[in-house]
């Protein structure tokens, strides 16, 4: 998040996911993965339709997915951005 910007909503549960410092550099991930929520964003942004995505990362249940997508839609609201 640039500086100034607003970071998760703490308070807003989100069961599968972690942001754990030192691991992955403090980005938000896919708890028990190395999956960040950005890169799951990233792909959804790009025009792939979410049942692509859980396809792509069938070891994920779709509500770790879904935590990810919700987590960036946040974050970019936040920030005044567009996210999937």
């Amino acid at each position: 998040v640039p500086y100034g910007g607003r970071g998760p909503d703490l308070n807003a549960h989100r069961p599968h996911l972690r942001i754990v410092p030192g691991k992955l550099g403090g980005a938000p991930h896919v708890a028990r993965t190395r999956v960040e929520s950005q890169a799951l964003s990233a792909l959804a942004t790009s025009g792939l339709p979410v049942a692509t995505v859980y396809s792509l990362y069938p070891s994920l249940s779709h509500e770790a997915i879904d935590d990810a997508l919700s987590l960036e839609r946040q974050l970019q609201q936040n920030l005044g951005q567009r996210a999937a």
